[in-house]
């Protein structure tokens, strides 16, 4: 195994290599509550945004979900436009979004439910320390030709296959800095997975009218990107306190069993951050 060399001088020629075609590529993104569980929960649509400065890795069908939704209802709720409505309710996914500047070297996180928006600002963009590993024998992944690296980041250690034949140094989440596309990752608990699906190229950026839709009729929390983990974890792994940060009140139900012994009722959920909590420590 060896270490890149010269990495920055790489990553930023790819950047510029690519600065003026925008490309958008498809992922399936899998992943699991806990490392103890076998099968993976899947978003088959995750779609990566990138420029050659900027990237924004987020869900297709939530992004349609919202901007259908702007044409389905009026700023007071009530819906407008059944046709909008109905193809709304049709698409799925995570709300979960994921900004990265390379220009400036941060990256911003965000997610959305029941009308409350986080975003997470200012979080500093470290450059993974990738390891080639030499392999026996050439590899392809979704018709390219790849190479793997391995790198301690943000609290997991992540295994990637990148191409060259794809000069760009972005990847999916917030994964970045190979001399190549990253189509493929995987971290050491295989607890997330993220693998290409296709790329195509685009002229007309999303983001800009995405947020806007992401976050109409919304109230919007700004916090720091540590603060914004630590909120959506414990949101996503205790039910009453998701209950209370979203306004809505009331606890769990608790359903008496048949032998007259209560069943406290489902109030905590198994849920992994894709930044190790031990990251934060």
């Amino acid at each position: 195994m060896k270490v890149f060399q010269s990495v920055f001088i790489m990553v930023f020629c790819c950047v510029n290599l690519l600065a003026q075609q925008n490309i958008r590529v498809s992922y399936a993104f899998l992943h699991k509550r806990d490392v103890t569980e076998k099968n993976f929960q899947t978003d088959m649509d995750m779609k990566l945004d990138f420029n050659g400065k900027e990237s924004y890795f987020y869900s297709e069908g939530r992004f349609l979900r919202d901007s259908l939704s702007v044409l389905a209802f009026d700023m007071f709720g009530n819906t407008k436009d059944q046709v909008a409505y109905n193809e709304a309710a049709r698409h799925r996914g995570t709300t979960d979004f994921w900004h990265v500047n390379y220009s400036v070297g941060e990256y911003e996180i965000g997610f959305n439910e029941v009308g409350h928006v986080f975003i997470g600002e200012g979080g500093k963009l470290e450059l993974p320390q990738w390891t080639l590993v030499e392999m026996d024998s050439s590899k392809t992944f979704g018709g390219y030709e790849v190479k793997m690296a391995e790198a301690d980041y943000l609290g997991r250690h992540w295994t990637a296959w990148y191409t060259e034949e794809i000069p760009v140094n972005a990847g999916p989440w917030l994964l970045w800095g190979c001399p190549g596309l990253i189509v493929y990752a995987i971290d050491s608990e295989s607890i997330f997975n993220f693998y290409i699906l296709n790329l195509e190229q685009y002229d007309v950026p999303r983001w800009p009218d995405g947020m806007k839709a992401y976050t109409r009729n919304s109230e919007v929390r700004k916090l720091s990107v540590k603060e914004l983990e630590k909120v959506k974890t414990r949101a996503r792994r205790d039910v009453e306190y998701r209950n209370e940060l979203w306004g809505l009140g009331g606890s769990v139900a608790q359903v008496r069993r048949r032998d007259g012994s209560i069943d406290p009722g489902n109030k905590y959920l198994k849920f992994q951050p894709l930044i190790s909590e031990s990251y934060w420590k």
